[in-house]
């Protein structure tokens, strides 16, 4: 293992970019590459660390609010504890830190007041774009983007899928060996419109495996479904006994309305869900792209959170591997065209760069 350190800096205020940052974290250590994971919410202040989780659950419980609480994504660095912020830059400079994976673009500007203050010229920066055009973080940081290495896995632009960041190394199940179930959520913080389907889909019968955001969504539960969800004790910018950040606790709502939460060291549990079900029914957020990819699962989308997030539908559908929710339910709730879908999935894998893996191959020759 070379003593170079590679770090990692995600947000966890959007597990969007959090999971797949973990996943990474996960392969690089596993191909012997020294990682660092870093959260951006570990450097904010605390009075407005504490009111994150008001906004989520503001964002959970209004979809326009959500939607336009992104539109003012702003710089940062007003809301940072600059002590914290010196003490980090301080650390990574005694430890000669040159190398960053970068999650989030809201990171952009703090990386720039780092290599201002250390003179480095030979950093090695690759910024990780889990959507299929500039998503809110990176928008404002177009400029900047262009300095360093930008890793698009999917680009609207280009129509393709360029590489994928691993999950597993267990291969899909078979679509007809898959239980007769559809994954339903809003990703990480529970947005979108997914609960205004539930109910549609419950009329049709068809099972659902839901994502609930909390506790009272699992009341008045339905027979065909089953109910899961992140422990309510879990924060990703929260460390566990060894130093480390970790996959979400997750687990399973029982008919007497507890959960056990577990999480598992190399991804994250509802990967497991996902990989069994006919379907993720869902925004087309990038880290469900990189689930639908991992178990040839197709997506069938819902509406998007912003601009970005349309671009990764559009991708989906030019691709071959999703479906708008409306045009599903115009063809009575197809299984025949899901299955299709999922065979279109099976088609591209083999073909795409594992980036982790490529990562740590660079990073090997590099150092010899």
């Amino acid at each position: 293992m070379s003593n170079k350190m590679t770090t990692i800096l995600c947000s966890g205020v959007a597990l969007g970019v959090y999971i797949p940052a973990m996943l990474l974290n996960h392969t690089l250590r596993k191909e012997k590459v020294l990682t660092d994971v870093v959260v951006l919410e570990n450097l904010i202040m605390k009075e407005k660390k504490d009111k994150i989780n008001d906004n989520k659950k503001a964002f959970h419980n209004s979809f326009a609010v959500a939607l336009k609480g992104q539109k003012m994504a702003r710089d940062i660095r007003p809301s940072l504890d600059e002590d914290i912020v010196q003490s980090l830059f301080e650390q990574w400079e005694r430890e000669k830190r040159k190398d960053f994976i970068i999650f989030s673009g809201f990171w952009l500007p703090i990386i720039e007041d780092y290599l201002h203050k250390t003179g480095y010229t030979d950093s090695c920066i690759d910024l990780c774009h889990m959507d299929a055009d500039y998503s809110a973080s990176w928008k404002n940081y177009k400029n900047i983007c262009s300095k360093y290495n930008n890793i698009w896995l999917f680009s609207w632009e280009e129509k393709c899928v360029h590489c994928e960041i691993a999950i597993t190394d267990k291969v899909p199940v078979p679509y007809e060996q898959r239980h007769n179930c559809f994954v339903i959520h809003g990703g990480g913080w529970g947005m979108g419109t997914y609960q205004s389907k539930i109910p549609q889909l419950e009329k049709e019968k068809i099972p659902l495996d839901i994502v609930i955001y909390d506790m009272c969504e699992a009341e008045n539960k339905k027979e065909q479904n089953r109910y899961f969800m992140v422990s309510p004790d879990w924060s990703p910018w929260m460390k566990n006994d060894a130093g480390e950040h970790e996959f979400p606790y997750f687990g399973q709502v029982l008919e007497t309305g507890e959960a056990t939460y577990n999480n598992r060291e190399a991804y994250h549990e509802l990967f497991d869900i996902i990989r069994y079900d006919k379907a993720i029914i869902s925004k087309p957020g990038g880290a469900t792209l990189l689930d639908s990819l991992a178990s040839a699962t197709p997506i069938i989308m819902l509406d998007s959170f912003g601009a970005y997030e349309h671009k990764n539908m559009l991708l989906w559908e030019h691709m071959g591997f999703g479906i708008r929710y409306e045009e599903w339910e115009r063809s009575n709730f197809s299984m025949d065209m899901l299955e299709g879908l999922h065979d279109n999935l099976m088609g591209i894998r083999g073909s795409l760069l594992d980036y982790g893996r490529a990562y740590a191959t660079k990073n090997r020759n590099e150092n010899g």
